[in-house]
């Protein structure tokens, strides 16, 4: 449990958490406002980038070994979890039928990531 994996785990899960608060800050309260601010959008961005980064990383590190894909999914991290909540909110949240291509693609690399972390890894199975 020692070494850099779990650091990996949690600032993915943590990014993903802020990916969700972002979009539910200015897609809350009046709906006449679909569109983000000049300064959100710039802070989905990042977090976009950020996700995508740590995605790859950790697909990576998947491919190598099994035994870091069971690490990388331990229960503490919250990253199996909060993978399927962006999954799950983002594609049938309010905005379900306006989704842009920057939801859509953090969707897929939502999926592509829960896809390798499950990948004969009982620990994410289960969770």
């Amino acid at each position: 449990k020692s070494g850099s994996l779990p650091d990996y785990s949690r600032a993915y899960a943590s990014t993903l958490s802020a990916i969700l608060l972002a979009h539910k800050s200015h897609h809350a309260g009046d709906t006449s406002q679909e569109v983000p601010s000049t300064s959100c959008q710039r802070c989905i961005t990042y977090l976009q980038k950020r996700a995508s980064s740590l995605s790859g990383i950790i697909d990576s590190l998947c491919c190598l070994s099994p035994k870091a894909s069971i690490v990388l999914s331990c229960p503490e991290s919250y990253l199996v979890p909060g993978l399927l909540k962006v999954i799950a909110d983002l594609s049938f949240g309010s905005n379900m039928g306006t989704a842009s291509t920057s939801i859509s693609d953090e969707i897929l690399t939502s999926l592509k990531t829960l896809t390798s972390l499950t990948h004969e890894n009982s620990v994410a199975f289960e969770q």
